[in-house]
């Protein structure tokens, strides 16, 4: 067991290495011909204002579309408020919910009912937030973390551009657009860096992956089952067959469109992100993301970099797994 808990502590080591340091080094822009090539938007028949599609072990970017161009991040801002959440507070902290962090919710945002007065640990409010998109939990966590979501926001910016983010901007920790004077934007380049950074993360990946998640004692001893909002963990068909959604964040506004941050991962440890901001359905959305996830797995696997936790070895990675559970502490 003392030879595992080396292993795993070694594996700990190299992924926070990697968050910290080199995740976004190789990241270079590479934009595809919409003219010249078959993996084409057009003639993969994809609705999108941006997309990229990213190496989420290399960070090379393999297909995209307007990767750099100005979108609107809507919900998937949630992964970067979890962030600097989780990297500025203990996860086991006990948090009163308090009037003036309810009053900052906009009445357009997606709320998970939270009271004044009820207590919830950081850990609850994360799940709350990555799992149903709760706007109320957002403004919760700003207050505990930073004393205001304005103070909150300055965190976020500061915590953008070590991530690498270069054409990011966040003035609130929920992803409004539509309030007056909002600054908010992205880019779906920038999106892909930060779920990259976000899914190395061993909390944040453990939330995401949940289809449903219960909130013990929500209010007056009564608990509530939350459904993600990434339907590929629910009822959405894709290929499972060539991969498995392994999740991240969900995003919609008018500005924004249908978005989601996708990340996906192969039997051999290949992990992909698409970064996906679509200007039709949700519908639509669901069946691009699949279409482009499918031509990655079947014509590009070759360019995909085998993860460090391959489960190639089912049995150590069930050890190392109970061990990384048990020693993710460390990271907090």
């Amino acid at each position: 067991m003392k030879g595992i808990k080396k292993i795993t502590a070694l594996f700990l080591i190299m992924i926070l290495t990697i968050s910290t340091s080199g995740f976004v080094n190789k990241v270079e822009s590479a934009q595809v011909s919409k003219s010249q090539t078959n993996d084409s938007p057009i003639s993969m028949g994809v609705s999108a204002h941006a997309y990229v599609v990213m190496d989420a072990n290399s960070g090379e970017i393999i297909m995209s579309q307007d990767a750099d161009k100005k979108i609107y991040p809507a919900s998937t801002t949630k992964l970067l408020t979890a962030v600097v959440a989780i990297e500025n507070c203990n996860l086991d902290r006990e948090i009163e919910v308090t009037q003036a962090a309810l009053n900052k919710v906009d009445v357009e945002s997606s709320i998970v009912g939270l009271r004044a007065g009820s207590t919830y640990t950081m850990e609850q409010l994360l799940y709350m937030l990555l799992i149903v998109s709760a706007g109320d939990a957002a403004e919760v966590i700003a207050e505990e973390v930073a004393g205001s979501s304005e103070a909150f926001a300055t965190m976020m910016n500061e915590k953008a551009k070590q991530i690498g983010m270069t054409d990011s901007y966040f003035d609130n920790p929920v992803g409004m657009d539509w309030h007056s004077n909002a600054k908010i934007h992205s880019t779906a380049h920038d999106i892909a860096k930060l779920t990259q950074y976000a899914m190395a993360n061993y909390e944040i990946r453990k939330i995401v992956r949940h289809s449903f998640y219960t909130v013990d004692n929500f209010y007056n001893g009564k608990s509530i089952t939350l459904g993600s909002t990434n339907g590929f963990l629910r009822k959405r068909k894709y290929a499972d067959n060539l991969f498995t959604v392994i999740g991240s964040k969900t995003g919609t506004t008018d500005k924004a469109g249908f978005a989601l941050t996708t990340t996906a991962k192969d039997n051999e440890g290949r992990e992909v992100i698409c970064a996906f901001f679509g200007n039709s359905t949700r519908d639509k959305m669901y069946k691009d993301i699949n279409r482009l996830l499918i031509n990655i797995y079947t014509n590009h696997k070759d360019e995909l970099q085998k993860g460090i936790l391959n489960i190639r070895y089912p049995s150590v990675k069930d050890i190392m797994d109970q061990e990384i559970e048990k020693e993710c502490s460390l990271t907090k």
